[in-house]
């Protein structure tokens, strides 16, 4: 069961990373807790307002470890590290790029907290909280 929660967690982590970079808040929605699609879709938003367009390649999944899990009756929620390669590169609406460069491969560490009520018949785990 661990390792069906873990590779679910690391493709989550991998769809989350490209739907945000691609605006796709359709596919976020499904995946987040209110507060969390909240924050998501306000950086998109004014991303989008801005003409601006994010390119991100998760290049490796280096190391996915458990922080911590709690549990409160029948809500469980997981806290885990992912450690990943990427690369980012925002431009404007010209094509320049504002930040990042796109040769240039970034060691990425997030703290992320997935939570799901296990009396629920729903098996997917919301992502709750993002800490990087």
């Amino acid at each position: 069961m661990w390792s069906d929660f873990l590779d679910g967690a690391m493709s989550a982590y991998e769809m989350i990373i490209e739907a945000f970079a691609k605006g796709d808040l359709e596919t976020l929605k499904h995946l987040l807790s209110k507060d969390v699609y909240t924050d998501f879709a306000s950086a998109i938003k004014e991303r989008d307002e801005k003409g601006h367009v994010l390119q991100t390649t998760l290049v490796r999944l280096c190391d996915t470890s458990c922080e911590s899990v709690t549990q409160q009756g029948s809500l469980t929620s997981i806290v885990l590290r992912f450690v990943t390669e990427q690369t980012h590169v925002l431009r404007d609406k010209k094509g320049t790029i504002l930040e990042g460069d796109p040769k240039r491969v970034e060691e990425i560490i997030d703290t992320w907290t997935f939570s799901r009520n296990l009396k629920s018949k729903n098996p997917n785990w919301t992502l709750v909280e993002v800490d990087n």
